[in-house]
């Protein structure tokens, strides 16, 4: 698993520079902590702050998680009895 260490001073704070694959253009923000991997939030590669590190990781979590993903690989969900309740 490649690991971010660097960071880039931004004037919103300094951000982190998360490696991403070819073609992958947004992140899931996970904390991994004792009840195992919890999403977080959305997030844009450059949207990532050392700051927010500190503010993820409360109450003994282990570390943050950063999966990369394709927005081109979104599946639209639809469901006709959804709209109907």
């Amino acid at each position: 698993m490649p690991v971010a260490t660097q960071t880039i001073p931004t004037h919103f704070g300094d951000a982190v520079i998360v490696p991403m694959p070819h073609g992958c253009d947004v992140m899931i923000v996970c904390v991994l902590g004792r009840s195992g991997l919890r999403p977080v939030r959305v997030s844009l590669p450059h949207q990532l702050y050392a700051a927010d590190i500190a503010n993820l990781l409360i109450d003994g979590d282990e570390r943050v998680v950063c999966i990369p993903y394709r927005s081109s690989d979104a599946v639209d969900v639809r469901l006709e009895q959804a709209a109907a309740v």
